[in-house]
């Protein structure tokens, strides 16, 4: 949260300090920058965790730092296998129960949505700050290292390489998500294949740690970290629709699949709290409902298949 007297950054005034277009601040004097990244030479933290730089001097014109691409030192995603593992063990030692009031029986927490208390542990947490989450990586490496040694023999060690959302800085020190300090853990959500294993994870973002730019879901990555990894692309929710009405004429299932369809907002707990009507489609009148490019996107996904959309 940015105080008055104070803006964000953006990719047309990046963050002074880091040079990033993201999650950092500046007064509007240009005085001040707080940097969510770095620390060296600043004059303390901001109440949301932020380093605070004081320049020497206010700027008559600002020089735009080069933004920083994704980075040639970016890693391939390990295999499968791996991934799941480490994903679960993430869950195993750090899971959203940890953080009860916070992600669970709390405002936006898991039991406002339906869920269970006991479906606490079938979901993770990030702790708030980066120390602690450092601390989380070396815990995950050395499980890597003793279950997978070969492979982290492969990569000098450091065993999380690899994985998603996990990066490596030049002096051989792990870390998993960003070099910042949030108000709250942030919720992991593990998404599977068709075989159960954990290909990839979401996190959820708090309403009050959503800086500009950022979205309340996303994918745990790293491609712009050193040694980082994407999360590549794994299925969602256009890929299972279509795959599940092949599967239902694959094996001749009398069962519909049916999808909820609203306008207006994002998702459905906003949907609901707006009185907004739901309607229930058929695949077909789902289908129908696309326009532009979520329309393209589908239709290269049937195509690359090899499935026709019914219009019936």
């Amino acid at each position: 949260m940015i105080s008055v007297g104070f803006k964000r950054v953006s990719k047309k005034r990046p963050c002074r300090i880091c040079g990033k277009p993201t999650y950092c601040g500046f007064s509007r004097d240009d005085g001040t920058s707080i940097c969510m990244r770095i620390s060296a030479g600043s004059r303390g933290l901001s109440r949301n965790g932020g380093n605070i730089h004081v320049h020497s001097e206010i700027p008559f014109i600002t020089i735009r730092p080069r933004i920083k691409r994704p980075n040639s030192q970016s890693i391939s995603p390990t295999p499968l296998e791996i991934r799941d593992a480490v994903f679960q063990e993430l869950i195993r030692i750090s899971p959203a129960s940890n953080y009860l009031e916070e992600l669970v029986t709390g405002a936006g927490g898991l039991l406002s949505r339906g869920l269970l208390e006991r479906h606490a542990t079938n979901y993770g947490a990030l702790p708030r700050t980066k120390h602690e989450r450092t601390s989380l990586a070396w815990i995950l490496n050395d499980y890597v290292r003793t279950n997978f040694p070969e492979y982290a023999k492969s990569h000098s060690g450091a065993g999380v390489v690899g994985v998603p959302g996990f990066w490596q800085e030049l002096s051989g020190v792990v870390h998993i998500w960003k070099p910042r300090n949030y108000l709250v853990p942030l919720l992991v959500i593990p998404y599977k294949d068709s075989n159960g294993l954990i290909q990839a994870c979401q996190i959820r973002l708090h309403a009050n740690d959503i800086l500009s730019d950022d979205k309340r879901y996303c994918w745990l990555s790293s491609p712009l970290e050193r040694h980082g990894t994407s999360s590549g692309t794994p299925i969602h929710f256009t890929r299972l629709i279509v795959q599940r009405l092949n599967d239902s004429k694959e094996h001749q299932l009398s069962t519909e699949t049916n999808i909820l369809y609203w306008n207006g907002p994002k998702g459905i707990d906003d949907a609901l709290r707006a009185g907004v009507a739901l309607r229930s489609l058929t695949i077909s009148e789902w289908h129908a409902t696309l326009r532009n490019e979520p329309l393209e996107e589908v239709n290269k996904f049937c195509r690359e298949i090899g499935f026709k959309p019914s219009h019936s």
